[in-house]
């Protein structure tokens, strides 16, 4: 009985380093992904920053330039559907 306790216990703590290194490691990734988050909405921000320099730069207008950067879609409700021909 006393040698299946030892056992056990030897497995049990084998098991709990196993665990507490995997902790450990999880703990690691999520630090790095943290950082790798950071660094991309960083780079987001810089870009809207860039993109909102480049806009109040040149304007509107330059940047589309036919009808103010809208479609237009009244052309398209205004334009005639062709119908089929009644079958005889």
């Amino acid at each position: 009985m006393i040698h299946t306790l030892s056992n056990w216990l030897s497995t049990s703590d084998n098991l709990l380093h196993t665990i507490q290194d995997k902790i450990k490691w999880a703990d690691a990734m999520n630090e790095v992904d943290k950082k790798h988050r950071k660094e991309i909405e960083d780079k987001v921000e810089e870009a809207k920053k860039s993109v909102k320099a480049d806009l109040d730069f040149r304007g509107h207008e330059e940047l589309f330039p036919d009808s103010g950067g809208l479609m237009d879609y009244e052309e398209d409700r205004v334009r005639s559907k062709r119908r089929r021909q009644p079958m005889p």
